[in-house]
């Protein structure tokens, strides 16, 4: 591995849980970060495809197409929206569900995510939707189905209520407003729309958000004041776990009609520090290049964006060569900067390191993920498992992070020489052994192992 080896040692102080301290020499290597030579293709971030499925001519989502999107163009996300077109007034069918869980079955087989919403109507000037008692028995009907399938789902758009499920124009939650030139829900729809708004967030595993498409429609349910520090990532907190959607970026100094003031795109700066925001764009216009780009992106802290639309948007990114840098971009990209590292440890005593990293994304994660540290023999390739107490949701955007490394080498451990892997996988069981679902990190030299998607840090010797 081709890193930079300091030639002082330094002496770091590792403290376990429940022993005592051990001080721990280690070398001080300084590691080289990645170019934007090709888009890295991480979990739950970047840019998405899209599927469109009409339950009135179900077709099922293609293996072969998912695996193309991700092997091809490093696509991790796609967007789903379901239409139930012919369900407005009835229950949704045992046949849809299995519909919907085979697709997703599919999904999980090809190693990406789900931005997934569901809608009635996606035809402009239909305003139709599900009067609130069946579209309240419709979030029922799909719970089970969200429950079993939260593993591969990256986050969840409120849906359902009119044109797009974008709640905007609708039948039976907002009201024409000045003969029909702008559309608001009366306070008893407001009311109905938090009655569905929290059904939605009971419906959908708390370890997942749910995305609104305007700042303003969130700060009606939670107020104005951005989310604290203290109340990032608490899955017992609908507030923090609710995102934005802006479908219309960059249209528009407003985005036309996502933010109402100047004060909801710094709120929204804010907030984006803690929940997931993305969309995609809606017209090419001259802020729209790639300067417009990676300032909007970094401000609305956007994790996905749509590679389908606007086509002129994205066609013009490529061609002015800022298409993978903006794809990078996005969500969380983190950075190894430098560290110190043990070369030797003894069976049954602790090891420690310490690690500088940065967030060089717009993004925090928004998903829980654990952090590991794997032993792999280097001879027999046997690999063991440490779990550290770190939330690598914490590493906010833009911002270096000191992490320690730590646990007791087993008593048990094979003596030689072992590879020390960072590795970030799933968080749920089912994913957490397929490479596609790992973080690699954005360094070179060696960081990176393609085929296991593992973080090699360095060697060490068990003595």
């Amino acid at each position: 591995m081709d890193l930079t080896l300091g030639l002082m040692k330094v002496t770091i102080l590792c403290v376990l849980t429940g022993q005592v301290a051990w001080a721990c020499v280690g070398n001080f290597v300084t590691f080289t970060p990645m170019k934007d030579t090709h888009v890295l293709a991480n979990p739950e971030k970047g840019f998405y495809h899209g599927y469109e499925t009409y339950f009135s001519k179900f077709q099922a989502m293609s293996l072969s197409t998912l695996q193309q999107w991700w092997t091809n163009e490093n696509v991790t996300l796609v967007h789903n929206n379901y239409v139930f077109n012919t369900f407005v007034t009835t229950n949704l069918t045992s046949a849809l569900l299995t519909n919907l869980t085979n697709d997703f079955k599919t999904l999980r087989s090809a190693g990406l995510k789900s931005v997934i919403r569901f809608s009635y109507t996606l035809t402009s000037g239909n305003m139709n939707d599900a009067i609130l008692s069946q579209l309240l028995n419709h979030i029922d009907q799909l719970k089970p189905f969200l429950q079993a399938n939260g593993d591969v789902i990256a986050t969840v758009q409120a849906g359902f209520i009119g044109t797009w499920g974008e709640w905007y124009y609708s039948k039976n939650y907002a009201t024409p407003m000045d003969g029909g030139a702008w559309y608001a829900p009366t306070a008893a729809q407001q009311t109905n729309r938090n009655t569905i708004l929290t059904a939605l967030l009971k419906a959908v595993p708390t370890s997942r958000m749910v995305q609104l498409r305007t700042p303003s429609y969130k700060q009606k349910f939670c107020g104005t004041a951005n989310l604290a520090t203290s109340q990032a990532f608490n899955s017992s907190n609908m507030c923090a776990r609710i995102g934005i959607h802006n479908d219309c970026f960059m249209a528009s100094y407003q985005d036309q009609g996502t933010f109402e003031t100047d004060a909801q795109r710094t709120w929204l700066t804010n907030e984006g520090r803690y929940v997931i925001v993305g969309g995609e764009s809606c017209e090419s216009n001259s802020q729209t290049g790639c300067a417009g780009g990676v300032d909007q992106i970094t401000k609305q802290r956007f994790s996905y964006l749509n590679v389908e639309y606007h086509p002129t948007v994205i066609q013009g990114w490529k061609a002015s060569g800022c298409y993978n840098q903006i794809a990078n971009l996005m969500g969380y990209r983190f950075e190894l900067i430098n560290g110190t590292f043990p070369s030797t440890v003894i069976r049954g005593q602790a090891y420690c390191a310490t690690i500088n990293l940065k967030n060089t994304g717009v993004a925090s994660l928004y998903n829980p993920r654990p952090v590991q540290v794997i032993l792999r023999n280097k001879a027999t390739k046997k690999l063991t498992t440490f779990v550290q107490k770190i939330d690598p949701r914490s590493w906010s955007p833009g911002l270096s992070v000191a992490i320690s490394l730590s646990f007791n080498v087993p008593s048990t451990q094979a003596v030689g020489s072992h590879d020390v892997i960072l590795n970030l996988p799933d968080a749920s069981s089912p994913l957490s052994s397929n490479p596609k679902y790992r973080i690699m990190f954005s360094n070179a030299n060696g960081v990176q192992e393609a085929s296991t998607r593992f973080n090699i840090l360095g060697q060490l010797t068990v003595q």
